[in-house]
């Protein structure tokens, strides 16, 4: 019987430093990969903090160059009967409804082409 759990104890043992080699040849393994896992990491954060710094330059850029210049209606010429064909056009309610609209703007349009020549 003695000789039974000692025989029992000695396969245990056994057991135990087979398992312990197994992980004594995992371990570099696993070293190798979560250190090449850690590098892509950082260099995917680092390359998603250069994106994202770049699309917020683009972004403040882009938003500076169109609210930054301010339109004048004398920049415009007609602007003002140009917003009101726009306006009335878009209610669809077709070109018989807008000819008002149509016709000050047609009108706004001689002017201008008359004062710059």
């Amino acid at each position: 019987m003695i000789a039974k759990g000692n025989e029992k104890r000695l396969e245990e043992f056994q057991q135990m430093e087979v398992i312990e080699q197994q992980l004594n040849v995992f371990r570099p393994q696993n070293d190798l990969l979560q250190s090449q896992l850690d590098q892509r990491i950082d260099e995917l954060q680092a390359k998603f903090s250069d994106i994202s710094t770049a699309a917020k330059f683009d972004a403040d850029r882009m938003e500076k160059k169109l609210t930054g210049k301010k339109f004048q209606a004398s920049e415009t010429p007609c602007l003002m009967p140009r917003t009101n064909v726009i306006m009335c056009l878009s209610k669809k309610q077709g070109l018989d409804a807008c000819s008002g609209v149509v016709k000050s703007l047609e009108a706004c349009a001689r002017d201008a082409i008359v004062t710059k020549n």
